[in-house]
């Protein structure tokens, strides 16, 4: 990777100690996009035609938006590239508690909202830990920024 950095003279904005948040977005969207398709292959061959097309077109587009949302993460270099990836990760995990929603009121109608409940839940807590890591992530450039100019540093765009 750092082949790659020096061939093409790119420079990374994230921190090193922050690389745990690509590393882990990517290992996760990857993951997620295996869950997905796994899904897709389930609902083909046990449920088959009893559930709407909606439904398989869904679960398709979440492994292809994963898919996407990990190789971004695994290979980005700037903030823009993290949020651009963090972004897609978030419509993936939107789409799949969409479909994980349908399926639930689709063949679970006798367990009530409770399963609902759950999932709604589940989709909070994600929302609330993209906007963290999105502020950890802001947080850490201006204290990069402010660093660089206190040294009498000057960032690349102002020269």
């Amino acid at each position: 990777m750092l082949d790659l950095l020096k061939k093409h003279n790119l420079k990374r904005e994230i921190p090193k100690e922050h690389s745990w948040m690509l590393q882990q977005l990517s290992s996760n969207a990857l993951t997620l996009a295996g869950f997905s398709l796994t899904s897709l292959v389930f609902i083909n061959t046990f449920v088959g035609n009893s559930v709407s097309p909606s439904l398989k077109s869904g679960m398709l587009l979440c492994t292809i938006t994963f898919a996407v949302a990990g190789e971004m993460a695994r290979t980005s270099y700037s903030l823009e590239e993290y949020i651009v990836s963090e972004s897609a990760y978030f419509v993936s995990l939107v789409l799949l508690f969409y479909n994980g929603i349908t399926l639930t009121y689709e063949s679970l109608q006798t367990w009530g909202i409770i399963p609902i409940f759950a999932i709604v839940g589940g989709l909070l807590y994600v929302i609330w830990r993209t906007f963290a890591n999105f502020k950890l992530l802001i947080k850490t450039q201006e204290q990069r920024i402010s660093d660089s100019a206190r040294l009498g540093h000057r960032r690349p765009a102002q020269e």
